[in-house]
């Protein structure tokens, strides 16, 4: 049992790279708001019931004590970012769906999203993955998705301490061909570094304890439930 508990601390500490927060859901509610909450808010009508799901997840993140300002600065820098990226030129060039529209479509992109990004942010794609195989998600592809989470996070912090290395000596004059050698390398060896930390997370009996059997609780029964009616409601659809 020991082992299993540190085995429980390496993949929280080290793959999500902060101090594990309150895990107030279980795998399978955090893996059913992170499917069911962008369908909702893509099937929905007006703005009523984005604006109620983006401040409902702004709600869980104080009670898993994620930091909201953080939580905010991550969402709002890219959803909508990208999201207007995507509508502004369909706004120039249609005029009947004006800026009025981009901005509604960017705030269903927040919204439709804003779940996905918080638990994945706050608990790991790896205890996420744990739970799509109780919504019925083949146990394969959820391994699959949790082992490719763990290459990309290993990677991406290679990439981020050869960069800080290359800052703390002085930043070179880089040509554009020499970046480009600079970047191939380091996604060369994060493959590598990945292949490494995956075959000895695999070896320790991470499979196991990564993919184990979740259950719902009734918090995440209270919260599919509130979202659900909360919909059904705002899109004016009686039972």
């Amino acid at each position: 049992m020991e082992a299993v508990k540190k085995l429980s601390e390496f993949a929280e500490i080290t793959y999500l790279c902060e101090k594990p927060k309150r895990k107030i859901l279980s795998e399978a509610d955090s893996a059913s708001l992170v499917l069911f909450s962008p369908i909702l808010v893509v099937l929905s009508r007006g703005m009523i019931f984005p604006i109620i799901v983006i401040s409902f997840s702004l709600l869980i993140s104080t009670l898993i004590g994620e930091k909201v300002s953080k939580f905010l600065r991550s969402t709002l820098l890219f959803i909508p970012l990208f999201s207007l990226a995507v509508v502004l030129p369909r706004a120039v060039m249609d005029p009947s769906f004006g800026f009025y529209g981009a901005g509604i479509f960017s705030l269903r992109v927040w919204a439709a999203l804003s779940f996905p990004s918080l638990l994945t942010r706050s608990y790991g794609v790896p205890y996420i993955a744990s739970g799509l195989h109780k919504l019925g998600i083949p146990r394969e592809f959820a391994y699959l998705l949790m082992i490719t989470s763990l290459d990309a996070i290993a990677t991406a912090r290679l990439i981020y301490n050869s960069t800080l290395m290359l800052i703390s000596r002085g930043m070179p004059s880089f040509r554009m061909r020499d970046l480009g050698y600079f970047i191939g390398y380091q996604l060369v060896r994060g493959y590598e570094r990945g292949e490494r930390v995956n075959a000895a997370f695999i070896s320790r009996g991470g499979e196991d304890y990564i993919m184990r059997e979740t259950k719902f609780t009734w918090k995440g029964y209270v919260m599919i439930v509130a979202m659900l009616l909360t919909f059904l409601i705002t899109s004016g659809i009686t039972i």
